[in-house]
């Protein structure tokens, strides 16, 4: 970590803000094209949030990604990310850092199935790369400076100014305000006038309603999820707890509803 006391008060190349998987591998990235890279994040160290996917195992990516699984008015801006970075090069990427991969079911874990060793391989790379890190640095404006050449200016909670050439916003949506992902990024963004579609639930549980729910409370079992009104129905595997029935399946499924439309799940056994 770099305290205060040691960073210079000349331009940036790049700053990053935030400092979850995307925002270190954004900060390493940039680094290795020769900038010179600061990642700002909000807490006392990045990638908090990280330890906690996959169940503390980290999946890492999958084999069987399409862009037909992204929703978005835009489509090819999906199939255009994937083909300039799909699973090989997510692969590759992680092998340039020291992280052995393992593939389960068309899943890629760490073969350790610790999702703190990815994390520290981040670490390592951010260190390797020379990347200057400012933790508790919660931004709180952006805005283009008052000179073009300048760049932007970032200003932090604490009332400290960066000045950066170039600006990555990567502070996550709004699903775990608690560790740092509360939406104050879609503000950043509007801020220098960016439109912002309005973010709708996805990866989340099912809530059920019926007391006997509960009751099943800690039994898993594999089966097919298939969601009913809407335009595109599809299926996938869940697995419990029950109380709140959780797994693949139902995450993938709880961003396909829209707000107006009550859905109807079928859950039945894996045949």
């Amino acid at each position: 970590m770099t305290s205060w006391k040691t960073i210079p008060a000349d331009l940036w190349d790049v700053a990053v803000v935030g400092g979850g998987p995307a925002g270190m591998t954004a900060a390493m990235a940039a680094a290795r094209a020769g900038a010179a890279v600061v990642l700002l994040e909000r807490g006392e160290r990045p990638g908090k949030k990280l330890l906690m996917t996959g169940n503390g195992k980290c999946n890492l990516g999958n084999r069987d990604l399409k862009p037909s699984y992204y929703y978005s008015d835009n489509m090819a801006m999906a199939a255009s990310v994937l083909e300039r970075f799909g699973t090989e090069e997510t692969m590759a990427f992680f092998a340039s850092l020291g992280l052995l991969v393992r593939e389960r079911r068309g899943g890629l874990y760490p073969a350790s199935e610790q999702a703190a060793v990815v994390l520290d391989a981040l670490r390592y790379g951010l260190a390797r790369e020379g990347v200057t890190i400012l933790p508790q640095a919660m931004v709180r404006g952006l805005s283009v400076a008052d000179k073009p050449a300048s760049g932007y200016l970032v200003e932090l909670e604490d009332g400290r100014r960066i000045r950066a050439r170039r600006v990555v916003l990567a502070c996550g949506g709004q699903a775990a305000p608690r560790t740092g992902s509360d939406g104050s990024g879609y503000e950043l963004a509007r801020s220098l006038g960016h439109r912002v579609i309005s973010p709708v639930p996805a990866l989340v549980q099912l809530h059920c309603g019926e007391k006997y729910c509960k009751a099943l409370a800690g039994v898993r079992a594999e089966g097919v999820v298939r969601l009913y009104g809407v335009s595109r129905p599809g299926t996938g595997r869940g697995g419990g707890p029950w109380a709140r029935p959780a797994g693949p399946g139902l995450f993938r499924s709880g961003c396909r509803p829209r707000r107006s439309t009550p859905p109807g799940r079928d859950c039945r056994p894996a045949e």
